[in-house]
C-alpha cells in the first residue's frame, strides 16, 4: 500500500494540527520541513493561540545546546535578537487573529504590550507579568477579553482591577497575587459575570473578603490557595484568619463548584475550562502553585 506524504497533508488539517504547536515549533520546525508546510505556516490561524510564557529568553549553558537567541539568530540570518521585536514578529504572523497570549514574565516591556494592543484586536485571554504598569490603560483596547491573568505577587494593582471593572465587561475569569485593599474588593465585587476567581496568595482583609464574595454570585471556580486573609483592620489588627474553618467564608462560597482553600485542587479544573482549546487557567502554571 502507498504511504501517503506528508506535504500532501489536506490544507484544513494541517492547519489545525500546526495550530496546537508551540511558537519554538511554528519558528524553527515547521517552516523547514517543505514549502508546502512553510506557506501553510503562515495561515493566521496556526497563530491563535500566543504562549510566550513557555520560551525561555535567557540564555542556556552551553551544554543545553542553543539558547533560543542564538537559533533565532541562526535561523533567520539576523545581526541580533530583541524580545520586542519578536513578539512584534509573532504577532504579526497572527495578523490580528490571536485570541490568546501569555507574555514571559521577565522579558515584557510596556513597548511589548503596545504590539498586543495594536495587534490582537480580538484577545479573549490574556497573561501578563504584574510589572506593567502600563496595563490598565490599555485594557479599554480589549472588548472581548473573557480571562485575565496577572502574574506576580505583592504589588498592588489598584488601577487595573479599577479599569477591568469599567472596561472588561465580559471577563469571566480573573487571576491575581497581590494585596486586596478596601477600594480593589469593591470593584471586584462589581464584577458579576465573573465565573472564575483566583487570588492564591493575596493578602486581604478579612471583611473585605466578604465584600468580594457577596458581590461574585455567578462563581463556578474560587482558588484561596494560601491566601492570608486578615481581622477587622479596626478591631483586630492583624489576627489571620482561618478561611477553610470561617463560618462566613463557608457560607457565601457553599454554592460555588469548586472551591481551592490550599493544595492542588486546581489541577483538575485546569482540564476543564477552555478557550478555543486553551485553558481558561493556564495562567496558574506560571504562578508557581504551591504544592503544600
Amino acid at each position: 500500500m502507498e504511504r501517503r506524504k506528508w506535504e500532501e497533508l489536506n490544507r484544513d488539517c494541517l492547519v489545525n494540527i500546526l495550530g496546537r504547536l508551540g511558537i519554538e515549533e511554528l519558528v524553527f520546525d515547521i517552516p523547514f520541513v517543505c514549502k508546502s508546510w512553510y506557506k501553510t505556516s503562515l495561515d493566521p490561524e496556526c497563530w491563535k493561540s500566543l504562549n510566550f510564557y513557555e520560551v525561555s529568553f535567557i540564555d542556556n549553558f552551553s551544554f543545553l545546546g542553543k539558547s533560543f537567541k542564538k537559533k533565532y539568530i541562526d535561523h533567520y540570518k539576523v545581526g541580533n535578537f530583541m524580545v520586542d521585536r519578536f513578539v512584534e514578529f509573532v504577532v504579526n504572523r497572527s495578523r490580528g487573529s490571536a485570541t490568546s497570549v501569555a507574555l514571559p514574565e521577565y522579558s515584557t516591556t510596556n513597548k511589548t504590550l503596545e504590539y498586543i494592543v495594536d495587534g490582537c484586536p480580538k484577545l479573549r485571554m490574556l497573561n501578563v507579568p504584574m510589572s506593567l504598569n502600563d496595563l490598565g490603560s490599555k485594557l479599554v483596547e480589549w472588548k472581548h477579553l473573557e480571562c485575565l491573568t496577572i502574574v506576580g505577587y505583592g504589588i498592588s494593582q489598584t488601577e487595573v482591577i479599577k479599569q477591568i471593572s469599567l472596561n472588561c465587561k465580559n471577563l469571566k475569569a480573573l487571576f491575581i497575587g497581590t494585596q486586596i485593599n478596601k477600594e480593589d474588593a469593591l470593584a471586584l465585587g462589581t464584577m458579576p459575570k465573573l465565573n472564575y476567581l483566583g487570588l492564591r496568595g493575596c493578602l486581604i482583609y478579612h471583611e473585605d473578603l466578604l465584600l468580594v464574595l457577596k458581590g461574585c454570585v455567578k462563581l463556578e471556580f474560587l482558588d484561596l490557595g494560601n491566601c492570608t486573609s486578615i481581622g477587622s483592620p479596626r478591631l483586630w489588627g492583624d489576627i489571620t484568619t482561618d478561611l477553610a474553618n470561617d463560618s462566613e467564608v463557608l457560607n457565601l462560597v457553599s454554592s460555588i463548584k469548586s472551591v481551592v482553600f490550599k493544595g492542588r485542587g486546581v489541577e483538575e479544573a485546569l482540564k476543564q475550562y477552555c478557550i478555543d482549546g486553551t485553558s481558561y487557567l493556564m495562567g496558574y502554571l506560571p504562578l508557581r502553585i504551591a504544592l503544600n
